[in-house]
């Protein structure tokens, strides 16, 4: 399976009414940052306010990357606009993206994983499911309009940290299809 690579689009809204899947781009990621170094609670602003802490994640294969991602502390909080924030660190995130192709399908695999992970929403571990598709959408999207054609398969490859077993299966089988119709895009 060949992705088209593409530097990474300027920031897009995602439109509920036409449902366009875009996953490139963390929500509001570029000052999670800043809000965590705020916070001073979190991994992404030691990673942020010293650049060596992220090197530990540089050349790594990415099967590790991926336990390491299945094991990271981090929460997921609301923003003011109502859009969820992933409040971890973005070079895990980032190192992932260095694998390409590879890390997309294994990345899309894990999407229906419910065992808790260590990342939070509300005092809550979310699956892993979730944290699988926070690391897929950093550098992964399809577009796929579902105003126009309501394939209720791929118009379900979008996930909120509040997501249920059920609604992580149907992501898992979105994505696996828009795989198999080459319609993704890496951004890395």
């Amino acid at each position: 399976m060949s992705l088209t690579s593409r530097r990474r689009p300027a920031q897009r809204a995602i439109e509920k009414p036409t449902l366009r899947v875009l996953t490139a781009l963390l929500m509001l990621g570029c000052t999670s940052g800043e809000r965590s170094r705020a916070r001073g609670s979190d991994s992404a602003g030691a990673a942020e306010a010293n650049p060596a802490a992220g090197a530990q994640w540089q050349g790594l294969p990415l099967s590790v990357l991926l336990d390491s991602l299945r094991t990271t502390r981090a929460t997921f909080t609301r923003t003011n606009s109502g859009r969820w924030e992933f409040n971890g660190d973005q070079r895990l995130l980032e190192a992932i993206a260095t694998h390409g192709d590879s890390a997309v399908a294994q990345l899309v695999g894990c999407l229906d994983i419910v065992a808790p992970s260590r990342v939070s929403l509300e005092g809550r571990p979310v699956p892993i499911g979730v944290v699988c598709y926070q690391a897929l959408r950093h550098f992964a999207y399809y577009e796929w309009d579902c105003g126009s054609d309501t394939s209720p398969l791929l118009c379900a490859g979008f996930v909120e940290p509040t997501a249920s077993p059920a609604v992580l299966r149907r992501a898992k089988e979105a994505w696996q299809e828009a795989l198999a119709r080459k319609i993704v895009v890496a951004t890395h």
